[in-house]
């Protein structure tokens, strides 16, 4: 086994209970929101709320941008005055300029080349938190930084993270789907579906109707091939659902599929005002 330290860090819109990474001392780097009124650290200075707050006024899109690499280099430096080694988990590349950022501070710094390792997730959200939480325990039970690398590799490609959201508006805003598909959402009362593939966050369908039953449809088909979901965790991940929605939407998912254990999360400003209120999100694992 190893005998090294290796600590784990991840971009914050990976939308993990605040206990768990306090408790796991999973570093965090911080995304901003910039609107109307100014630049705010997600986390730190704007919350899902505040964005939601923003929106309700009738004010413009928000713009969402990953750290600086003098940022990460921060970042990385402050986590290897602990550790010996690092691993930093980022949303999906396809979503983000997060790993590009994070790859030139590597590459301009002789001191974190070889102590700290990146993966790309291929995914957000709380399809990221499948794999920290994975290099957690790994790193806890003295696996080496190359062994929970490979582990990850192999995860990332059966992470299974979709979302349907209760209006196309702050998808339309920033530019998730097309003009057209907002005004048919808008004229028959759609409710529009994105789902992560290959990396990339795309449009996904939708489902009609009121958003109970709308609800219902997008779970049971999210969930439909039943023998291939890896059973051990379900992430719900919502944007100001009240706690009535989430009880509907964990029995619902609890007729379809039986999870050891199913964590509520609320998502992140950034995950938020790209979405918009009362979206949520089913996040498992497919079997390897």
């Amino acid at each position: 086994m190893n005998n090294r330290r290796i600590g784990i860090s991840a971009d914050c819109v990976c939308d993990l209970p605040q206990s768990y990474i306090s408790e796991n001392d999973i570093g965090l780097a911080g995304f901003y929101i910039t609107t109307e009124n100014g630049k705010f650290l997600d986390g730190k200075e704007i919350s899902s709320q505040n964005v939601m707050d923003y929106y309700r006024k009738g004010s413009k899109a928000i713009m969402t941008s990953p750290p600086s690499v003098e940022e990460f280099k921060k970042i990385f430096h402050g986590m290897l005055e602990k550790y010996d080694q690092l691993i930093h988990i980022t949303v999906s590349s396809g979503a983000s300029e997060s790993y590009k950022n994070a790859s030139e501070a590597l590459d301009n710094d002789d001191e974190l080349r070889g102590r700290v390792i990146l993966v790309d997730s291929l995914s957000l959200s709380t399809g990221m938190a499948h794999l920290i939480m994975r290099a957690a325990e790994m790193s806890k039970s003295g696996y080496s930084m190359l062994e929970i690398v490979a582990e990850l590799d192999k995860m990332r490609e059966h992470i299974n993270a979709a979302f349907i959201a209760e209006s196309s508006t702050e998808m339309y805003r920033n530019g998730r789907i097309s003009k057209t598909a907002n005004r048919f959402c808008k004229i028959f009362g759609f409710h529009p579906i994105f789902k992560v593939k290959g990396g990339n966050v795309v449009f996904g369908g939708v489902e009609y109707g009121g958003i109970k039953g709308a609800a219902k449809r997008f779970i049971k088909k999210t969930l439909k091939k039943k023998n291939i979901i890896d059973t051990r965790r379900l992430f719900i991940t919502h944007v100001g659902c009240r706690k009535s929605e989430i009880e509907y939407i964990k029995a619902e998912v609890a007729k379809r599929v039986d999870f050891d254990e199913v964590i509520v999360t609320n998502a992140s400003a950034t995950i938020s005002g790209n979405s918009g209120a009362e979206t949520f999100g089913l996040l498992y694992l497919n079997k390897c």
